[in-house]
């Protein structure tokens, strides 16, 4: 339903010549042929891309086994990542991507040797059964040489023990990443709470980054800014089309908090 809100506007907004930015998560397809349209969100595919590259640029000397999700809503994922990993500009030889299933991963796993799982799936099942199927095979490796990449999604899956996203290491790649401890989002959150007796929510941390960034790109010549939790990096794909940000944050799982551990750009 709002996936077809969006598109109704930004039909609207491209017959018109109007900017239209889009401050949540939006199809690709609406970025084809609008460049009045600015998404201000990376869609999973631009986030599997982004994680991609950081992994060939960071962890060239680790086994990376790439898992092939059962859902088929999670293959555009899955070859995203595949294909960006494999065709990222690499100097020297080129670290090798292994190739696996939730049923044959675990023959990949060697003591004494960094293994990092990419899970490219937003299907809670898939999650689980990849999740039980590790901690069944963890005894091949220490559990401190395993990490697990999921996405954004299986911070929600709750059914997902908790102590295994700590064990395993659990990362994910982010469009965002609000810390309330930092300074900055401090100084906000008093604001905020004075005025509307409340704690600050990440909903409207994103209405204030998004309407300071673009309104400060669309009307003040691109004066910089600080953003509470979020990067613009603002790209077409091809001339003619419309802008998605492109930054991708990586997020960590650590003794239960979620820590920002590196951002990259495709």
């Amino acid at each position: 339903l709002l996936g077809d809100k969006v598109n109704q506007v930004a039909t609207f907004c491209k017959s018109k010549g109007i900017r239209m930015v889009c401050p949540v998560t939006s199809d690709s397809d609406v970025l084809e042929g609008n460049p009045y349209f600015f998404s201000a969100v990376p869609s999973n595919i631009t986030l599997m891309k982004g994680l991609a590259k950081y992994m060939v640029s960071n962890y060239s000397k680790d086994n990376i086994v790439l898992i092939k999700p059962t859902d088929k809503k999670s293959l555009p994922m899955y070859e995203a990542f595949r294909k960006t990993f494999n065709e990222t500009p690499f100097n020297g030889t080129r670290p090798h991507l292994v190739e696996a299933t939730i049923e044959s991963f675990s023959t990949y796993i060697k003591r004494g040797v960094n293994t990092r799982f990419v899970v490219p799936s937003i299907d809670k099942s898939t999650a689980m059964k990849f999740m039980n199927n590790l901690n069944r095979s963890a005894f091949r490796s220490k559990a401190d040489d395993l990490f697990v990449y999921g996405t954004k999604e299986w911070v929600n899956f709750t059914d997902i023990n908790n102590v295994y996203k700590n064990k395993y290491n659990f990362h994910f790649p982010s469009p965002n990443h609000l810390d309330y401890f930092e300074d900055n989002v401090v100084a906000l959150n008093r604001v905020y709470r004075s005025k509307y007796k409340t704690d600050i929510s990440k909903m409207a941390v994103q209405g204030y980054d998004v309407l300071l960034y673009f309104s400060s790109n669309f009307f003040l010549n691109g004066k910089k800014t600080n953003l509470i939790m979020n990067d613009f990096n603002m790209k077409s794909i091809s001339l003619g089309d419309g802008q998605e940000n492109s930054n991708v944050f990586i997020i960590e799982q650590e003794n239960f908090n979620l820590l920002k551990v590196g951002i990259f750009h495709w």
